[in-house]
């Protein structure tokens, strides 16, 4: 069963949980899939949670980071949050030429 990174913290009052969504939801969508992986969270282990990745051309994560901060207050990486920090936990659109870069970065 995976473990969770220690570095993750726990969504609390002082973390900003709608703005930093509001980052996770945000960008280009690099890869998609229509299917679902299970939330390892759960004690039930459903297949509810999305799979995929996005990218505002400077960072790219999995579509899961969003899933777990909404449903479990599990919170990114703080290097992560700190650069939503820094574009105001707006994910800018990046460039057709970033999300290929991205795209290939994934397929590598």
């Amino acid at each position: 069963m995976p473990v969770l990174d220690p570095s993750l913290g726990v969504a609390g009052e002082e973390t900003p949980k709608a703005e930093m969504l509001r980052f996770l939801e945000g960008g280009s969508v690099v890869l998609g899939a229509p299917g679902r992986t299970e939330d390892w969270l759960s004690p039930e282990h459903p297949a509810v949670v999305p799979v995929g990745f996005r990218t505002d051309g400077r960072w790219l994560w999995s579509v899961e980071l969003a899933f777990y901060l909404r449903e479990h207050g599990v919170t990114p990486e703080p290097d992560f949050i700190e650069h939503m920090t820094q574009t105001q936990f707006v994910a800018p659109l990046p460039s057709r030429a970033d999300v290929l870069a991205a795209e290939e970065l994934l397929r590598a």
